[in-house]
């Protein structure tokens, strides 16, 4: 279709919800004039407390995406499901965001999606960990299947022929959260697409009327009217469904409304989710109206928001958008500090939902000098932004001397983070590190384009034991090359040292989206979440580093270490046995690995 649009049609419709649980009943429409009663639920949205007593609750989630499937026809797999939960996971741990802690937050995607790691983690480990006062959420993206009145989530390992048996019912989800599961809000976001050529019979409307029906006592916020289609776009962002994008557009801080008090709270982000989507699909010649149904409190903060609109857009309702077109091919587009997507210069990239007020606009290509722009989204406005790559990344030849003359200086280690390197002997002195210092200071000075000269700079620091000039030596790396991933997994790494691991994890995911097949950039991660106690997160992250390259020691290392902490906390005998061999076993392989004997690693 010329809008780039892959519209979904009647037999393979995707549904998209989003139920809160809040405690409370819905309100059943009135009766009219003539006695019918309409079987359509009204929203019932309960008396806002004070803005001014905003807080976000503690909050758990589990976060499911599923494209390819083990047993359906590959003809039958979907295309965003795995980056739209990644999406959401970074927005619900990012500080700009739903701020949950990483340890709280359990990604489940491709083959880790099974049936039994479903289970367990919503009947198990979702009722031991939420306490009366959390927050809970579940996301799932991927096939729905449905039969008769049931309906079914299907996960990676998922047998068509026995989807009754391989297949997750949503009323056992719905149950599950609301006899097992103690918090005060519970969320389902729900984008599965179903279709009949994966299971004869499934339809809109009987998947629709499982998800209503896993909807009682449930705030359900659904992509779209009945009966409506549902779409996703290739090229919205860097391809993803519609409801998905902008909900974690909004919890982000796009929805944020004016005066900017910086939270997201459930009116908001259902407010901007329904106009967005309908906006966006307006535009396009389709239409899709996401619905609000329940009882809830609006003003409970789902979200952070750092994104405040400038006063010109103060009395503003509508969001604006941008779009991005680039002078070649290969650029990476950053919006406020965050990548979107790599473009070329034929594929214009559309940016929509973007509060009203200033943003910035970076392209980047390795190489070369990027192109910043600074632009003031105004409300219902869409407005063009070109990005010009001209310039080869070469510095004046007085910076270049001075950096040589630095890194003469400077011995590199391949990692503030590599365990070995912290036990190995420095080849320089204080005198060597003080005087490289001065030389990449100089040579900032002369260009304060040189990236690298902020990067040696910030190797420098830490060398000397300077965490806060390592920290703004890396960020200003990160600020004039946002693609620069050796600098912002350094920068995550003195994080990691000043104990701000929840943004080390950040950086790192940001990092790994950008090169996901390094897999010194996976051990590091395995490292953050380690020290943000996500014992499980880290195991993941370490096993997806030794995949790409097995002899990667410290993702071994990290591996042991998550074993070990996962062994201390199980409960099953068995269990927790299997795992204090596999933490064994991963120390005795960094050993033979290294050769590198301490006492610290020795006793495990």
């Amino acid at each position: 279709m010329s809008s780039g649009l892959r519209i979904a049609n009647l037999t393979t419709a995707c549904v998209f919800g989003l139920l809160l649980t809040a405690g409370g009943v819905l309100a059943q429409a009135p009766a009219a004039p003539d006695g019918t009663k309409s079987r359509d639920i009204q929203l019932k949205r309960r008396e806002s407390s004070n803005p001014t007593d905003i807080k976000i609750p503690r909050g758990y989630a589990v976060v499911i995406g599923v494209s390819e499937y083990q047993k359906i026809d590959p003809a039958q797999n979907l295309a965003f499901p795995v980056s739209d939960a990644q999406s959401f996971y970074r927005a619900l741990i990012s500080q700009n965001g739903g701020g949950l802690p990483a340890e709280n937050v359990h990604l489940l995607t491709g083959q880790n999606a099974t049936l039994g790691n479903i289970r367990h983690e919503i009947e198990v480990w979702l009722p031991s960990v939420a306490k009366d006062s959390d927050t809970v959420v579940v996301y799932f993206a991927g096939h729905g299947l449905s039969a008769g009145k049931r309906g079914y989530l299907a996960p990676w390992d998922v047998d068509p022929n026995s989807f009754d048996t391989t297949a997750y019912p949503m009323d056992t989800l719905a149950s599950v959260l609301a006899d097992k599961v103690h918090a005060n809000w519970k969320m389902i976001v729900v984008d599965a697409c179903h279709s009949g050529k994966v299971m004869p019979g499934s339809t809109a409307e009987s998947l629709n009327r499982q998800v209503g029906k896993a909807s009682k006592g449930l705030l359900t916020f659904t992509a779209t009217r009945e009966r409506e289609e549902s779409f996703e776009d290739p090229k919205l962002g860097a391809g993803a469904g519609l409801f998905t994008y902008f909900l974690v557009q909004g919890l982000q801080g796009n929805a944020d409304k004016p005066p900017c008090d910086g939270f997201i709270t459930a009116d908001e982000l259902i407010d901007y989710v329904e106009k967005n989507v309908s906006q966006y699909a307006s535009g396009r010649n389709r239409s899709q109206h996401p619905t609000a149904l329940g009882d809830f409190d609006g003003s409970v903060a789902l979200g952070r928001s750092t994104v405040c609109p400038s006063p010109v857009t103060s009395t503003a309702q509508d969001s604006g958008s941008l779009v991005v077109e680039v002078n070649m091919d290969g650029v990476d587009v950053y919006l406020d500090g965050k990548l979107v997507k790599k473009i070329n210069k034929n594929t214009p990239l559309s940016i929509p939902g973007l509060a009203g007020g200033s943003h910035v606009i970076v392209g980047v290509h390795e190489g070369y000098d990027p192109d910043t722009k600074e632009v003031v989204v105004l409300p219902g406005v869409k407005k063009g932004v070109s990005l010009r790559i001209r310039y080869a990344s070469e510095h004046p030849k007085k910076a270049q001397a001075l950096l040589d003359r630095g890194e003469a200086l400077l011995y590199h280690r391949s990692s503030s983070l590599n365990v070995a390197a912290i036990y190995s002997k420095s080849r320089q002195t204080n005198d060597d590190l003080k005087k490289a210092r001065e030389f990449f200071e100089a040579a900032l000075k002369e260009d304060p384009r040189f990236a690298k000269a902020a990067y040696d700079l910030g190797q420098t620091c830490t060398l000397l034991s300077d965490s806060k000039a390592a920290l703004a030596a890396y960020k200003e790396a990160l600020h004039i090359d946002p693609s620069y991933v050796e600098a912002r997994v350094q920068y995550a790494g003195q994080l990691i040292e000043t104990g701000e691991a929840a943004q080390a994890v950040s950086e790192l995911n940001e990092a790994a989206r950008l090169e996901p097949r390094n897999d010194e950039v996976l051990a590091q991660l395995a490292r953050a979440y380690l020290d943000d106690d996500a014992w499980q997160e880290a195991a993941k992250a370490a096993q997806s580093a030794l995949a790409i390259r097995d002899s990667n020691e410290e993702a071994v290392l990290w591996r042991g270490v998550a074993y070990r902490q996962l062994a201390a906390a199980e409960k099953n005998p068995p269990a927790r046995a299997q795992l204090s061999g596999h933490a064994r076993d991963d120390f005795q392989r960094f050993l033979k690995m290294t050769n590198f004997s301490s006492p610290i690693y020795s006793q495990a």
